[in-house]
């Protein structure tokens, strides 16, 4: 094994998911990491509810564009109940 390997194995062989979590470098962009994962969850969902997948990339598109705009909703909906009530 090279030494970049090794040093990699090394610092990653110990780490326990949920007793220490991986940090973001940047926190202000931790959001954008949920666009990949609504896409993920809207081709999933689409791919196997579609009888023909010649429209699954539309369909899943316009899937992930509903999501996040609930997602905002909500998030728009908490603030306001955050902060004025």
């Amino acid at each position: 094994m090279s030494s970049i390997t090794l040093a990699l194995f090394t610092l990653t062989s110990a780490w326990t998911p949920f007793l220490q979590p991986l940090g973001l470098k940047r926190p202000d962009n931790a959001l954008v990491l949920i666009l990949p994962l609504v896409f993920a969850i809207a081709l999933t969902y689409k791919t196997l509810k579609l009888e023909s997948l010649d429209r699954l990339l539309v369909e899943t598109c316009r899937l992930s564009v509903y999501i996040m705009a609930l997602i905002a909703l909500a998030a728009g909906v908490l603030y306001v109940v955050v902060e004025w009530v």
